[in-house]
């Protein structure tokens, strides 16, 4: 089960298609983090546009949209995929619903597709919500109240998904289940069976450019091997690093740590020791914590109690486990949480100081609590930079009504007064934090702003992507 407070807004043939299993992509406005959940929803804004968007085949198969006003799917973002220029979107394009035209002639309106693979699962019964303004299309739409969803009816099962999005990946002819219709006749051939006889060969992903991207899924797998992979490979981009490797106790990611072996362990800038186990369909044991201690106290003699003492798992936590781990000051977290921390570096690399993530690790709530206290420790960080990228927006509107000149601070707090007024500063704390803050993104190592005396002027923006 899972909890939903937040609603995608999609073209209606978007949605149906996606629905009928016929596409796994969605076009979201922003970056959407794997791992997000979502309503599909139905945009209500009229389209004069429709018909050239789509590919002939896809206004064949769908004239016309009948369920316009009714929510009846969720989704989960499995991967989101940006694309800058024009000739690997073309590419691309070809084995999507939109035609080649429409997504090329988007890229040069905006500077960047997005492109989110999407695993949709049906609801038991559809939902009529208020859509009336429910924002511009690939745009978020929050939901009034909480809506429990499971995974018992998807759109494509597991198997079917990854194929998909593997011969998307590769740039191989996807499956053109879109070129079948619900109501075809029984002699048919299926989509199926137009697919070629065999898979390519799975690339490494541990090496591949987009690594990252792949920490969730692999992690909810049973490709333990790669996960430890991925592992060892997240933990080296965030900063950590091993000093006295050896074959039972290391961080290369080209390799693992084997039989007998730990799955990684760091040493810099603090010890950090775990184990991982892949597949959110297997439960997770007390012998995982017992096999952390083992191994901990045969290869870190002396060393292991000194450690922050990790466990990276998707599957259920039994109870035993849980105990296990929370008397044995044992951490928790879920693969959706590490690739959340590494795309979080990946985006703004000097976010995260690894003395405060420390902290969170040895906050005393271990066990599955650890993985709530590192949500919040990135949310917070989110929340952090999001209220600096307003602070350099507000900067650069209150220079243009100066007319390009560097402004004073009473300049930037008036301009606050009347376009942010949720951002208070009626005290001089305030007031100072504020100039603070503005002098922090002024500095060399950031140079959102250039600071001139008690002046500042817009250098550029902070991007926000979350």
């Amino acid at each position: 089960m899972a909890l939903l407070n937040t609603g995608i807004s999609l073209p209606p043939l978007d949605i149906e298609a996606l629905i009928k299993g016929q596409s796994i992509l969605a076009m979201p406005q922003r970056f959407i983090v794997p791992g997000k959940r979502f309503l599909l929803c139905p945009s209500q804004q009229p389209d004069p546009t429709a018909s050239d968007r789509y590919r002939p085949e896809v206004l064949a198969l769908h004239p016309s949209s009948t369920e316009t006003n009714r929510v009846r799917a969720w989704a989960k973002c499995d991967l989101c995929q940006h694309f800058t220029e024009a000739d690997p979107l073309r590419a691309f394009s070809q084995h999507t619903i939109w035609s080649t035209a429409a997504l090329v002639e988007y890229l040069h309106q905006v500077g960047h597709v997005f492109m989110a693979f999407f695993q949709v699962y049906h609801l038991p019964e559809p939902l009529d919500l208020p859509l009336a303004n429910n924002g511009p299309v690939g745009g978020f739409v929050p939901l009034a109240d909480y809506l429990d969803v499971d995974e018992s009816h998807p759109a494509l099962d597991e198997a079917d998904f990854l194929r998909h999005k593997r011969q998307l990946l590769d740039l191989k002819p996807a499956l053109r289940a879109i070129e079948i219709p619900d109501d075809s006749p029984e002699d048919a051939t299926p989509a199926a069976e137009t697919a070629a006889p065999s898979l390519p060969r799975t690339p490494d992903v541990v090496n591949s450019d987009d690594w990252y991207d792949h920490i969730s899924r692999v992690g909810n797998s049973s490709d333990g091997t790669t996960f430890e992979r991925l592992v060892r490979k997240s933990l080296q981009f965030l900063g950590f690093s091993n000093s006295q490797p050896h074959a039972k106790a290391n961080l290369d990611y080209n390799s693992t740590g084997g039989a007998g072996g730990l799955d990684f362990f760091a040493d810099l800038p603090y010890p950090v020791v775990g184990e991982c186990k892949a597949s959110k369909t297997e439960t997770v044991p007390s012998s995982v914590c017992a096999q952390l201690i083992h191994l901990g106290n045969t290869h870190l003699p002396g060393h292991y109690q000194d450690c922050v003492k990790i466990i990276i798992a998707a599957g259920k936590i039994t109870h035993p486990a849980k105990m296990g781990a929370a008397n044995n000051s044992i951490n928790v977290i879920r693969p959706e949480e590490l690739q959340r921390l590494v795309l979080l570096k990946r985006q703004h690399p000097n976010a995260i100081n690894l003395y405060q993530l420390k902290a969170v690790f040895e906050h005393g709530s271990f066990g599955e609590a650890a993985n709530e206290n590192l949500k919040k420790f990135i949310d917070n960080i989110w929340g952090q930079l999001i209220k600096r990228s307003e602070w350099v927006e507000l900067v650069r509107d209150a220079q243009k009504n100066r007319l390009g000149k560097p402004v004073h601070l009473e300049d930037i707090f008036a301009h606050s007064r009347t376009t942010k007024p949720e951002i208070t500063l009626n005290s001089d704390m305030e007031r100072g934090l504020a100039r603070d803050l503005l002098i922090e993104l002024s500095s060399p190592l950031l140079g959102y702003l250039n600071r001139v005396d008690d002046r500042f002027e817009f250098v550029k923006s902070l991007e926000i992507q979350d």
